[in-house]
């Protein structure tokens, strides 16, 4: 009997040695489970997301432009791009990416040609350490035959895949190129305007930049648009290549400061050369109301002025609620504007106007002519 009581002591010792055991593990597997539910959540997620979810920009094709005979002057064609993901780049070890770039800078066509130049390679990997989405070119415009190499040994290439776009066609090559032509929009949101001088940090300067390539379809845009391609004529923005702007953003901001003494130095100084004569291409920037011809600005104030006594500007512009006029040339402007789209001001963010939190901005005339900083650039 006493033999009995031992074994049953023994076996209940083991069955409560069992449970400790189960209730520790399940203890440690539930705070491994809140670790990675709350503490690792962040980074979780975001794996996650780019596990099961590809950002791809999709390209909207551009208008067709045709002759009054209905000739087709612009069309549209497909463009094979040959890229990586940076994301996925990002997370390979040191051996690997080195492993996938030898082989992509080796990779022959048919007549023993190297596909890939080893410089925008490199580039594109190193970029790729702060790019977190979408997709970074190698190779733009590529042929059928660099794209079936590529796909066909797709398994020794991981991340590097390939997208079409679309890119312009002129069945007629330079025929009426002074009328389908380049325009310079775009290129001070990027570096900067005149009043970007002022600027009292790096940081103040980006955040300006995203806010003005934000709003560009209120106002540069959109400028261009209604003044160009409403008179079927072709407006080309070459710095508005979404590569570009990325690009341009991803530099530090600092380096787009004007402590060069010239604005948009940056912009100036990657032309340096044979490209442009220097006198053109280091001249000062003229302001918008300086490229329409200096007396017009001061006819159209004078004009405003003559439209409003003192008590009916200030009467007619507190009627407005939302960006409220400020000079009578203003109010001119926005009764032009209640006149054909009555009600839809607020389809813009406001007049246009310098940052005025900023020393130096807080002016009452969009122009640059009304800066401190303006030197030169009327001359």
């Amino acid at each position: 009997m006493f033999k009995a009581q031992n074994e049953l002591q023994n076996r209940n010792l083991r069955s409560l040695v069992f449970m400790a055991a189960v209730a520790l593990v399940f203890s440690c597997l539930s705070v491994r489970l809140l670790y990675l539910q709350y503490a690792r959540y962040e980074e979780n997620l975001q794996s996650s997301d780019e596990n099961r979810l590809r950002r791809i920009v999709l390209k909207a094709e551009r208008g067709l432009i045709f002759d009054r005979n209905g000739t087709l002057l612009v069309g549209n064609r497909p463009s094979y791009q040959i890229v990586i993901k940076p994301a996925e780049i990002r997370k390979m070890d040191a051996e690997t990416k080195d492993s996938l770039f030898k082989r992509l800078i080796h990779l022959k066509d048919s007549q023993g040609e190297s596909i890939f130049d080893s410089a925008v390679v490199d580039t594109m990997f190193q970029r790729s350490a702060w790019k977190s989405h979408g997709t970074l070119r190698i190779l733009e415009d590529a042929s059928e035959e660099q794209v079936s190499i590529v796909q066909e040994r797709s398994f020794e290439f991981p991340s590097v895949t390939t997208v079409v776009e679309s890119r312009r066609s002129y069945p007629y090559g330079t025929l009426a190129a002074h009328l389908l032509g380049y325009t310079g929009e775009i290129s001070d949101e990027l570096f900067g305007y005149k009043y970007a001088d002022f600027a009292p940090s790096a940081e103040a300067f980006q955040q300006e930049s995203e806010k003005r390539i934000r709003e560009l379809h209120m106002y540069d845009v959109l400028r261009a648009d209604r003044c160009i391609s409403v008179n079927s004529l072709e407006a080309r923005v070459p710095f508005g290549d979404l590569d570009f702007a990325e690009y341009v953003m991803d530099l530090d901001p600092a380096l787009k400061l004007n402590t060069y003494g010239k604005g948009k130095y940056l912009l100036r100084h990657a032309f340096e050369g044979d490209w442009l004569p220097h006198d053109i291409l280091m001249r000062e920037k003229a302001a918008f109301s300086d490229a329409v011809g200096h007396s017009m600005v001061d006819d159209l104030k004078e004009y405003a002025e003559a439209q409003y006594t003192d008590e009916e500007f200030e009467q007619k512009r507190r009627a407005y609620t939302f960006a409220q006029p400020f000079t009578k040339e203003s109010l001119l402007y926005r009764e032009l504007f209640e006149k054909f789209y009555p009600g839809q001001a607020h389809m813009v963010a406001g007049f246009w106007m310098p940052n005025k939190a900023w020393k130096g901005c807080d002016v009452q005339d969009p122009s640059a002519r009304v800066l401190a900083n303006y030197g030169d650039s009327g001359k």
